[in-house]
């Protein structure tokens, strides 16, 4: 759920809000992402190490970048944008990525839904 516009909150902890849900916008005013997720592997099988930087691009614009993390949720968590957030990152298009700059084997197509989970091999 998203909302269309931002409203004033006030400074106290209780607020009374009234809001009208529509399934005609259902992403309101946030602008388009697609969501990828998934391990990141060197050639040899083995888990890059955190902090690790990954970047999705369109052609040579850069669309968003993420890092490596550990924890509960070990791999990378890429929220990639689109034409509306940075002109060159055009929408139906094909996303290359790299690992602290070399590129990974898999691209991917930003025209669908995207995958549950999108595991990276470095070359």
């Amino acid at each position: 759920m998203f909302a269309s516009s931002a409203i004033d909150w006030p400074n106290h902890a209780a607020a009374n809000l009234s809001l009208d849900l529509s399934t005609a916008s259902p992403s309101g005013a946030a602008p388009r992402l697609f969501e990828l997720s998934g391990g990141v592997y060197r050639p040899d099988g083995s888990r890059v190490a955190a902090g690790a930087r990954v970047e999705a691009f369109v052609g040579e614009t850069l669309c968003r970048h993420a890092s490596v993390r550990t924890g509960v949720f070990e791999g990378y968590l890429l929220h990639v944008v689109g034409p509306d957030s940075i002109p060159g990152c055009h929408a139906d298009a094909t996303i290359t990525l790299r690992v602290d700059g070399a590129l990974a084997k898999e691209t991917i197509g930003n025209g669908g839904p995207a995958p549950r989970s999108f595991d990276l091999t470095v070359r």
